[in-house]
């Protein structure tokens, strides 16, 4: 196989061992923790969750592209699929956990999550359709890997503006330096998610490919549980 200007050309282990590492310190702080296993707890245990297993398939993933073997396509599309429900689905889960640790009102929590979730299941059928009909990322029956259209990007964006939003609707709900926490968390994420597209770039790594919420989701929610 050979990687055609794709998001391979810039990997390195480093920023998926990085966030193992992070979420292994994490889960041990939660499970000698002397806080309450209410709903706040285990949406951000399972958010952390998601982030370990991402970052371990994406190792994967990439350990099968470089060895260049066509046969083992389908484990690299399932790989990349499960990584990607993972990201996004790290998304859903954030916007869960910011309407519970604000205390928000059921009805409006309610629309927030139902947003969410349909935002989570179009990004995912939309990438796996793009793969499928060859616009975004696939590998052809002679090897050759093609990123195509980066649908992946979209649906990060989109999820940044939503989540952005949500934060400003309850805002009166937050403490003031947990907004600014978040907003100044986010520029920077999509910042250097921007710089990845310019080419000889050495700001990226995979680990920013991560949702910007879950930088901001490790501090906050150490203090909140």
């Amino acid at each position: 196989m050979t990687a055609t200007k794709v998001l391979f050309d810039n990997y390195t282990r480093m920023g998926d061992v990085s966030v193992v590492a992070i979420c292994c310190v994490i889960f041990i702080l939660l499970s000698t923790s002397y806080v309450s296993r209410n709903s706040s707890f285990r949406i951000f245990a399972a958010l952390v969750g998601n982030l370990f297993v991402a970052a371990i398939l994406n190792i994967g993933y990439h350990d099968l592209l470089l060895l260049g073997k066509a046969s083992l396509r389908a484990w690299i599309y399932i790989l990349r699929l499960v990584y990607v429900v993972l990201l996004f689905n790290c998304f859903f889960l954030f916007s869960l956990y910011t309407s519970v640790v604000s205390n928000l009102e059921r009805k409006k929590a309610r629309v927030f999550a139902i947003a969410a979730m349909v935002l989570f299941f179009v990004s995912v059928v939309a990438d796996i359709l793009f793969s499928v009909y060859h616009i975004g990322f696939y590998i052809s029956e002679d090897g050759n890997v093609s990123a195509g259209f980066d649908i992946f990007t979209i649906g990060y964006a989109v999820y940044v503006l939503f989540l952005a939003t949500q934060m400003f609707r309850i805002r009166k709900l937050l403490f003031k330096r947990v907004m600014l926490g978040f907003f100044g968390v986010m520029v920077l994420s999509v910042s250097i998610r921007v710089g990845q597209f310019f080419p000889g770039s050495v700001l990226v790594d995979d680990a920013d490919l991560y949702p910007p919420g879950h930088r901001h989701a490790v501090h906050h929610a150490l203090q909140s549980l």
